[in-house]
């Protein structure tokens, strides 16, 4: 495979680039080193091209972002025309209000918004917030919410963060209610003396054809706890928001939480999010109050771009697409991974999936996981850690996604058979850069428990969530 040009390119960045590209996710030791490309240049549809001028189909799409597909014509042209009146202004554009209008529309919970540019902006002034408005300090968190300070400090990637700032943050497992409960009693005297200002969670992928009622069930205890103790719910739906559905996964899962936090799917690509809510807890916002200002927030380009996603999501069928090539795309990968015996679990739906490959006694999961994507990438489809469908994939590109897949696996039964699982790779082990951002350094469990207590803490194994 040639890569010239990706290899200048990267002696290049290596030279200027602290610590690589600005997305941890996006640097090369992420995926097979010296096989998979380093850079790309272009998108159309669903596929991409490297800067060697290489055609692949891509089920990363940007860690989520590309909803529709590259270059999507509608939202092209809202850009375009857009670029021709100006990108940012002396004072606020139209667009804001158009924006923010839609939000209340399709989002169940949101009553007001306030703009901002990536997930962690919002999840970010969302904690903030709720300190503000309940006149307390705890947080507890489940899930991965980006690089503020409130939730790195309580990972291991808190350098240059203050560390009395990880004595407020508190991590909890998805899905473990005695632990969850323990956590909640440990900061709560009584019902009306809790020091939780917030509790925050992002809905993780479950396994494959798992019914919804088991998060639903979990997910309905957090919210009647933020109720009982006077904690504000709020919903990271950065990744799920559009992408589940139009109304994000609360619409599928009928919760009604305080705050909101949106950005990957809103604006197909284009750099925006928002954080939406109770009119009650917005109004905190009035005046500077709690300060969430930023000088490219309601820039007139994101905005366009996210007025066109809402138009087409709201007046097409794309997704219902996305979801038909998903659940194409997914239940042949559960099919394959049965049929080859693989040690690997699908975790996920129609709109967002992952492939977690489990340690055996002499191969570990990231060997596995290496494997794969040098093999997928073989054939033209760029792997990772997330697979996000599109709706501008095709039946031709979902089929072709499930013969790489298929070839991937088959691939590693053969090394697994062969004794010497090692020599069939051609580059180093994926080294997983998040894989201690969890408290104890835990490696994702093997299967969901119930939500019951039957699990101890320290047994408890932490799944790993969406990228970013």
């Amino acid at each position: 495979m040639i890569l010239d040009n990706s290899g200048l390119w990267w002696a290049r960045a290596e030279k200027v680039l602290a610590g690589g590209p600005a997305t941890l996710s996006k640097h090369p030791d992420r995926y097979a080193r010296g096989i998979t490309p380093i850079f790309l240049e272009r998108g159309m549809g669903g596929h991409v091209w490297d800067v060697d001028n290489r055609e692949y189909i891509d089920t990363v799409a940007g860690l989520g972002p590309i909803l529709l597909g590259y270059h999507h014509p509608d939202v092209d042209m809202a850009v375009r025309q857009q670029l021709r009146d100006g990108p940012i202004f002396s004072l606020p554009h139209p667009l804001e209000v158009e924006v923010a209008e839609h939000l209340c529309e399709v989002i169940p919970s949101a009553e007001m918004v306030r703009f901002a540019k990536n997930g962690m902006d919002v999840t970010n002034a969302a904690v903030r917030l709720a300190r503000f408005m309940t006149g307390r300090k705890h947080v507890l968190c489940s899930g991965y919410h980006g690089g503020a300070d409130f939730y790195m400090a309580s990972t291991d990637k808190a350098g240059g963060i203050l560390p009395e700032i990880g004595r407020y943050t508190h991590q909890f497992t998805f899905g473990h209610s005695g632990a969850f409960q323990r956590l909640v009693q440990q900061h709560t005297q009584d019902l009306g003396d809790s020091e939780i200002a917030a509790i925050m969670l992002e809905i993780p992928p479950r396994p494959w054809g798992e019914p919804l009622d088991i998060a639903r069930a979990f997910l309905e205890e957090v919210q009647n706890t933020c109720r009982l103790i006077g904690a504000v719910f709020i919903l990271d739906e950065v990744v799920t928001g559009f992408r589940e559905a139009l109304g994000g996964a609360q619409s599928i899962y009928a919760l009604a939480p305080d705050l909101t936090c949106l950005s990957k799917g809103m604006a197909n690509g284009f750099p925006i999010s928002a954080l939406v809510g109770k009119r009650e807890l917005m109004r905190g916002f009035d005046g500077g109050q709690v300060f969430f200002s930023t000088t490219f927030g309601g820039d007139a380009i994101g905005l366009a771009a996210a007025h066109a996603t809402l138009q087409v999501l709201r007046r097409t069928d794309a997704l219902e697409t996305l979801h038909a090539r998903g659940q194409m795309i997914g239940a042949n990968l559960a099919e394959a991974i049965k049929y080859h015996d693989v040690p690997c679990d699908l975790l996920g739906n129609s709109a967002r999936m992952t492939l977690k490959f489990r340690d055996l006694a002499d191969v570990s999961g990231a060997a596995m996981k290496t494997l794969f994507l040098q093999e997928t990438i073989k054939k033209s489809v760029i792997f990772g850690g997330p697979l996000f469908p599109m709706s501008m994939h095709t039946e031709d590109d979902a089929h072709y996604i499930i013969e790489a897949a298929d070839h991937g696996f088959r691939i590693i039964r053969q090394a697994l058979m062969s004794g010497d699982f090692m020599r069939h790779l051609e580059c180093p082990v994926i080294e997983d850069v998040f894989a201690a951002r969890y408290p104890g350094n835990r490696e994702p469990r093997r299967q969901r428990p119930l939500l019951s207590d039957a699990v101890p803490d320290d047994q408890i194994k932490m799944e790993d969530p969406p990228e970013g």
